[in-house]
């Protein structure tokens, strides 16, 4: 009876061991499901990651570039200024005759400034004759003078090889309809008296 109840002891121990080694067995076993599922689930946040930064690297391509672009297109570009002379000559638009011309052609799409009797288009734009450097007809500048005057021009014809007029010394000359200038401009032989001071800047208009 003793030895029975030993035996049934024994086998109850070893029934428990077996239980709790099992037990412990899949406890193990979950844990190392999980550590697995963990590691798949940052691998793939580790991916997601990447792929996130490599979209943010591509952007801050794109985003230099722009601004790379941009402040190509925000920078001005200023020409040279040639002469410090401040006689500003102005031409009759009837010096303009050949029909064939750029400068014919735009001569026809101008209107005259009531004032002072300059040409300009789209009541923007003043009409002057300059040197072949500062580009061909039609090229537009934003000119400012030593008073702080600004004046925005288009190029109507080609004055001369130099920068300057050999005659006077000026770097622009006014395009005007010769009728409509006022009698002290006349008299005066240039358009100081208008635009005051030599020219301090040229920058090129797009």
């Amino acid at each position: 009876m003793k030895r029975n109840r030993q035996s049934l002891i024994l086998i109850t121990l070893l029934g428990g061991s077996l239980i709790f080694s099992g037990t412990a067995t899949m406890a193990r076993i979950s844990k190392q499901k999980q550590l697995l599922q963990t590691q798949r689930e940052l691998a793939k946040v580790t991916e997601e990651n990447v792929k996130l930064w490599r979209t943010v690297e591509a952007l801050q391509g794109d985003l230099k570039a722009s601004e790379e672009l941009l402040a190509l297109r925000v920078s001005p570009t200023y020409r040279t200024v040639c002469s410090s002379n401040q006689w500003k000559s102005f031409e009759s638009e009837s010096a303009i005759t050949d029909h064939s011309s750029a400068q014919y052609k735009l001569k026809l799409k101008a209107t005259i400034e009531t004032n002072f009797g300059f040409l300009w288009i789209n009541k923007k734009y003043i009409l002057v004759a300059m040197a072949p450097q500062y580009g061909p007809v039609g090229s537009k500048y934003l000119i400012t003078f030593e008073s702080g005057q600004s004046i925005n021009v288009m190029i109507g014809d080609t004055k001369q090889a130099e920068c300057v007029s050999p005659e006077d010394g000026s770097m622009i000359e006014v395009i005007v309809s010769l009728p409509a200038v006022p009698d002290y401009i006349k008299k005066a032989g240039n358009f100081d008296l208008v635009f005051r001071g030599s020219i301090t800047s040229i920058m090129e208009v797009e």
